[in-house]
């Protein structure tokens, strides 16, 4: 019973100490927190606000799905003889995977995007929200004559495909579940987000029709040249189906527009911007200020201590 007196003395004496010594470094601890408040409005103000467009999309596994099909009806064996195995057929999540990696690839963005994100991606300096205008950094690019300048040493600051690479994979989000996926950029400029996201469908969307119409055209030249090299009437058949449904599949790449990835949910211009989140921003710096003014009020009381 005692103890629990005392344990309970103690108690009111340490908060009473704590609350004494607070109260005695009130000025530093106040004036660190203060600092460090009106530091994070200004920074927070200085960050530029940043706008996202997102679309909603869908990947069309037909193509893909219809040659799965014939080969599993074909046998393995048959179907590995005539170039068609299996293994070597891409589901339509395979096709899918493949997309968006390849929309993630320093090839894809070097191929179809470079030139025409590439001043939108380095040279804007801000975004006049009022006039819709984006303000270029004229000591890298005249706007006038919409070319590239140079620096002391004559090297054009144009960046390369492969040191624009990584601003472009900051700027851009990939979320897939099951067969949709969420596309979504993020720029300074709403206009220049929602125009990105719609030049990223239709680029792997041609892309992917491109591939797949040049691996038609190869496999229906191979599998014509192999029905006239045999003599079996069983593989005549199957050479016939196969050549049909390569045609199929040069069809779909000449009249299909969404190839691959089919809009649900199209991009819009955004009305508000995503970041920053200025209030926690600040926030958060405050915060941290009062924890270095109470860790900075230590350390001088206890140097104090000491030389006394």
């Amino acid at each position: 019973m005692e103890k629990d007196i005392n344990d309970k003395d103690l108690t009111r004496v340490d908060i009473f100490f704590l609350v004494t010594w607070l109260w005695r470094e009130k000025i530093t601890i106040g004036l660190t927190t203060a600092f460090f408040a009106i530091s994070s409005v200004f920074y927070a103000l200085s960050l530029d606000n940043i706008y996202v467009a997102n679309a909603r999309l869908v990947a069309d596994q037909q193509q893909s799905n219809s040659l799965t099909n014939l080969a599993q009806q074909l046998g393995g064996g048959l179907a590995n003889f005539a170039g068609l195995g299996i293994g070597n057929v891409q589901d339509g999540n395979n096709v899918t995977t493949l997309a968006l990696e390849i929309l993630k690839s320093r090839m894809f963005f070097g191929a179809y995007l470079y030139e025409e994100v590439i001043v939108d991606m380095v040279a804007v300096e801000e975004w006049d929200k009022e006039n819709n205008v984006l303000r270029l950094n004229e000591n890298i690019y005249d706007s006038n004559q919409k070319v590239w300048l140079k620096g002391d040493l004559g090297d054009s600051f144009k960046p390369s495909v492969q040191s624009a690479f990584s601003k472009y994979i900051d700027s851009i989000e990939v979320v897939r579940e099951g067969n949709f996926v969420t596309l979504t950029v993020s720029h300074m400029s709403p206009y220049v987000a929602k125009e990105w996201v719609e030049l990223l469908i239709d680029s792997i969307n041609s892309h992917m029709r491109q591939m797949d119409s040049n691996k038609s055209k190869q496999a229906i030249d191979y599998l014509l040249e192999q029905r006239r090299t045999t003599s079996l009437v069983n593989l005549d058949e199957i050479f016939s189906k196969l050549i049909e449904e390569q045609t199929k599949t040069m069809m779909l790449t000449n009249v299909k527009r969404d190839y691959i990835f089919e809009i649900i949910d199209p991009p819009v211009i955004a009305e508000f911007r995503a970041k920053p989140d200025r209030m926690m921003i600040c926030i958060l710096y405050t915060l941290l200020g009062g924890l270095f003014g109470v860790a900075f009020a230590i350390v001088k009381s206890r140097l104090t201590r000491i030389r006394d």
